[in-house]
């Protein structure tokens, strides 16, 4: 078993805070690990991939949310949604553990992770996010040294968004700064026989990128969401080389992003998005784990589609579920399309939640399952809080096809008018 965990806090009044649990199992145990089939690194390292990554919900809807940007993880994609979809504000702490075969031996898991804040007041929205959005990497015995050891290369990011709102909130404009950094890690195995253990080798690089974003409202509450990103370069560190593996420090290519898409919110029970996900380039680029099988040589796209319902809606009892599919073209080179399912469902019973998500491909796997306490909800029901105001509960079922304004953000609501406590 492999744990992924999650745990998310949403509510600028109503904190949810709780430990997220994933479990990601494999079909069988990690065997040996592999010979390294190049003894000295030559091509750069592309840090991008054409699979999604977030919490319970994105993950169920296939990441089809750059026309909706309606929670922190979705304003990775589009910052536009901080200002115009985002209700209130949240804390969030999320991570996966998955599997990919198109990267690396399926056995063994990579992992990212995200850490972040967010507030949305009108008409502004901001936010901050530590995050690592790309690894890769596993053990190996280098043919130099006949020694195992752990290869990493890795991206981490702190994102600083900002949003505002324009035209009488039918235009949201976003940007976030990109602080990034790439690494590439040496970690190696102590030696059997003597127990003595090699120091471990890294080298880091610095870099910095944007990102630009906008949400366009239509009628009956219809949006479209359109968003770029900069490309980022991590300079190599070839001075920085080890002879254990001569020419590792090669450079960290991220590509461009460009993002569009459509996004449905009819109530506060429904969402429903579709997207085009574009990526560029990343020349001469290869896997950590060959140094002879080339990534990013082709320009990619992914279609996703996806689909949020909360079926049912109580003072003490919500359940929620998502679904969706997305068409991956990968950046591996003489690789076709995979096609992924994904899907998630969340409980949320008194003050507490479980909820799972799911993406499956041809030699994919990614699994989540959450546990949590809404921390929020003891504290009003101590008396220690106010309150908070919500709108009357939607009960069994609610017709998905309904308009209707309740609970939903200002800027999407037309007959908005302040309730509760401050």
């Amino acid at each position: 078993p492999r744990p992924s965990h999650s745990n998310s806090v949403k509510g600028w009044k109503k904190a949810q805070a709780g430990l997220w649990i994933a479990l990601l199992l494999s079909a069988s145990a990690e065997g040996a690990p592999a010979p390294l089939p190049y003894g000295a690194r030559t091509r750069p390292y592309n840090a991008a991939s054409t699979t999604i990554r977030g919490d319970l919900r994105s993950i169920g809807m296939a990441g089809a949310t750059v026309g909706l940007a309606d929670s922190f993880i979705a304003s990775y994609q589009n910052p536009a949604g901080l200002a115009m979809t985002l209700n209130g504000g949240g804390l969030l702490v999320s991570g996966n553990t998955f599997t990919d075969g198109h990267v690396q031996d399926p056995r063994a898991g990579l992992t990212t992770y995200d850490i972040g804040a967010y507030s949305s007041e009108y008409p502004w929205g901001c936010g901050v996010g530590f995050s690592n959005l790309y690894s890769e990497g596993t053990k190996y015995v280098l043919p130099t040294t006949g020694e195992t050891a752990q290869l990493a290369v890795y991206t981490r990011e702190i994102r600083i968004s900002a949003a505002r709102l324009f035209f009488n909130h039918r235009l949201s404009i976003g940007t976030s700064l990109i602080l990034a950094q790439g690494a590439r890690e040496i970690a190696f195995d102590p030696d059997p026989v003597t127990g003595t253990q090699s120091p471990g080798l890294g080298s880091y690089s610095y870099s910095m990128g944007a990102q630009v974003g906008l949400l366009f409202q239509f009628p009956k509450r219809w949006l479209l969401g359109l968003s770029a990103t900069t490309p980022v370069s991590f300079a190599d560190e070839l001075n920085a080389s080890s002879a254990a593996l001569p020419g590792f420090n090669q450079h960290i290519i991220v590509p461009w992003k460009l993002n569009v898409g459509v996004g449905g919110i009819p109530n506060r029970t429904v969402r429903v998005g579709f997207g085009l996900y574009f990526m560029g380039l990343s020349p001469r680029a290869a896997l950590v784990g060959d140094n002879d099988i080339l990534v990013g040589e082709t320009l990619t796209m992914q279609p996703r589609l996806g689909l949020y319902y909360r079926l049912v809606e109580f003072k003490e009892l919500v359940l929620e579920i998502a679904t969706g599919s997305y068409l991956e073209f990968p950046r591996r080179a003489n690789l076709g399309p995979r096609i992924h399912w994904t899907g998630g469902a969340e409980a949320k019973p008194w003050v507490l939640n479980f909820g799972f998500a799911v993406d499956v491909a041809d030699n994919y796997t990614n699994y989540l399952v959450s546990i949590g306490v809404d921390v929020g909800k003891i504290l009003q029901k101590l008396d220690l809080i106010p309150m908070e105001w919500h709108p009357p509960y939607a009960g069994f079922f609610p017709n998905p096809f309904r308009i209707h304004d309740d609970g939903l953000a200002r800027p999407i609501n037309p007959s908005w008018r302040k309730q509760g406590p401050d």
